[in-house]
């Protein structure tokens, strides 16, 4: 979106039904929420199944909507907000992990969001830095959610060896990501990722 103006043009249409609205805000936001989606999911496709949730939500209430930052604002706390409603669904996260993360608001500034694109960036920089099994074991146990039986299981080893490579991988984030730990939490999602 341009300018303020345009904005509430926007919005205007979109109270009025004008589903060529709704299409360019598609346009415009999907991108950005669908990255958002995917650093708090590690989950494309469920990412992409909540990020048109937010825009089917924003269609079917388009005339009670208040927006009072940007729209831009709105959707990006609308995702952050379905985003940990599935995580407290499939009981990923708690309320005081949740209330730790310091996730994005509308208030947060273009800068403070490419910050936050770089912060990712240097998370997913350190993971691949693991040595190869190190790295799988980490993300079979991190992103896919499997116990240590599980893993062991599907690499034919013993339970001890996985326990000991996340060991080592979560040693390894932590000297890589030390300085930054704080600022990481809204991109890591869960204190559990580096605990």
């Amino acid at each position: 979106m341009e300018n303020r103006h345009d904005e509430k043009q926007l919005l205007e249409r979109l109270r009025q039904g004008d589903e060529t609205a709704l299409d360019s805000l598609f346009e415009s936001y999907y991108g950005y929420l669908f990255k958002i989606a995917c650093s708090m999911l590690a989950d494309p496709g469920v990412a992409k199944d909540c990020v048109q949730e937010v825009f089917v939500r924003f269609w079917q209430k388009r005339s009670e909507i208040e927006v009072k930052t940007t729209i831009k604002g709105y959707l990006q706390r609308s995702i952050v907000n379905e985003c940990l409603g599935l995580l407290r669904k499939k009981k990923i996260l708690t309320a005081p992990e949740e209330a730790s993360l310091n996730l994005p608001d509308a208030s947060h500034s273009a800068q403070q969001v490419l910050e936050m694109e770089s912060l990712q960036q240097l998370v997913q920089a350190a993971i691949d830095r693991l040595p190869a099994q190190c790295r799988l074991i980490f993300r079979m146990s991190r992103m896919q959610e499997l116990t240590y039986q599980e893993i062991a299981e599907q690499l034919e080893l013993s339970p001890k060896t996985i326990e000991n490579q996340i060991g080592k991988a979560l040693r390894q984030l932590r000297a890589d990501l030390g300085p930054w730990l704080k600022l990481l939490l809204p991109v890591i999602v869960s204190t559990t990722f580096l605990n």
